[in-house]
């Protein structure tokens, strides 16, 4: 299945416009090319970066790559979505932003596995929590009472 991964497929010497493009065909493999269109239009849009996509991505800096990054991985949804710290590198009204779009690409996604040390986002965006320890299952259950548990484990 497609790799939704931030960084896969960023050629650093193209634009941030080419590299939308690259980047939602290694995605979106299996739409058409009319579809692939509409996505890249809506992701350049909604990363506000204007006159910025026509500048090579390597003069980016990490706000403006992460602002293209997750506009393009949250145009559509997916069967499965693995997002792991998802907002890192977003600026704060970024994030604002980007969030309700996250939320909305949760809903119409199949299963989601949200990888975050962020208490603040597991609470906005989980159902249920699963906390590792050092490679070991240590809890499976309701979000409010996995962050009790975790935060247990930080204070040891």
């Amino acid at each position: 299945f497609p790799s939704h991964d931030t960084g896969v497929g960023i050629l650093p010497d193209l634009t941030g416009r080419e590299n939308a493009e690259v980047i939602c065909s290694l995605i979106y493999p299996d739409i058409s090319q009319q579809e692939r269109n509409l996505i890249i239009k809506d992701a350049l849009d909604f990363s506000e970066l204007g006159e910025f996509l026509d500048v090579p991505f390597l003069k980016y800096s990490k706000g403006m790559q992460t602002r293209l990054s997750l506009s393009l991985v949250s145009a559509k949804g997916c069967d499965l979505l693995i997002l792991d710290e998802v907002y890192d590198g977003a600026d704060v009204f970024f994030q604002e932003k980007v969030s309700a779009r996250v939320m909305r690409m949760i809903e119409n996604s199949g299963a989601v596995l949200f990888v975050s040390h962020s208490i603040e986002q597991i609470e906005k965006t989980c159902n249920r929590l699963i906390i590792l320890n050092k490679a070991k299952l240590v809890f499976d259950g309701e979000v409010s009472d996995g962050v009790k548990h975790y935060m247990s484990l930080t204070r040891n």
